[in-house]
């Protein structure tokens, strides 16, 4: 959530289709970066936000360049309908393009670099077929670049990843749509079923994080998710 992650770089816009976007918006200071350090797009997956970009955030404000971090539709203080339908890649193409052009970015001219993470990812490869005049770059993380037109379905992955591995790879997104999503028996029976997290749960086992998860960086994703939950993002139909 930007207005938490960045409350110094953080804005809100609302696009003709009525969604309100929260941003975090860092210029490129002198005439000579913003001529020869575009803005770098970041576009984060799932599930996070624009706090999850910032350390790369700190390093390309460093160097000059000028960032933009959305918080994608359904993520922290963007607006979350209901409708399913919105979170099209179409609708959400359309939102982005209206965004950045009120910011005051071109997206006609390539003068944009942009980078993907996860879902970002899919839905980059979407924006670059669509709007093919928009990036002057494209770094996809994660996920590779995915022919335009490809919609990850997830119903139809089930049975392939069940034949592949054994069991539903991608079942936790079925549990955390739960109105009880945090219960013990859900987490047990819903959470990658092969029984290797289920015995994790119930010894109660704990791991330290990895070094760049400080106190401070996980304090603040469990505020953001605390206030905005996951339902918004598990809309995400990840197709035209």
């Amino acid at each position: 959530m930007a207005h938490i992650a960045y409350p110094n770089n953080a804005h809100s816009v609302t696009v003709p289709s009525g969604n309100t976007y929260s941003y975090a918006h860092f210029p490129a200071g002198s005439a000579e970066e913003k001529a020869f350090k575009p803005t770098v797009l970041l576009l984060h997956g799932w599930p996070s936000s624009s706090h999850g970009w910032i350390y790369q955030i700190q390093h390309l404000v460093s160097l000059g360049f000028g960032v933009i971090a959305p918080d994608l539709l359904g993520y922290g203080q963007t607006s979350c309908p209901t409708d399913p339908e919105e979170y099209t890649f179409t609708r959400m193409g359309e939102d982005l393009i209206s965004m950045l052009e009120m910011v005051g970015l071109r997206t006609n001219n390539k003068s944009i670099h942009v980078v993907g993470h996860d879902f970002g990812s899919l839905f980059l490869s979407y924006l670059v077929a669509k709007y093919p005049s928009l990036a002057r770059s494209c770094v996809f993380v994660s996920v590779p670049c995915t022919p335009a037109g490809v919609k990850v379905d997830m119903d139809a992955l089930k049975p392939m990843m069940e034949e592949a591995l054994g069991f539903e790879l991608f079942g936790y997104r079925r549990l955390l749509i739960q109105p009880d999503a945090c219960s013990e028996k859900l987490l047990i029976s819903n959470f990658f079923p092969p029984g290797a997290l289920e015995a994790c749960l119930r010894a109660d086992r704990q791991f330290p994080l990895e070094p760049w998860v400080t106190p401070e960086f996980k304090t603040t994703r469990d505020r953001i998710f605390q206030e905005t939950g996951y339902r918004g993002s598990l809309l995400w139909q990840c197709g035209e």
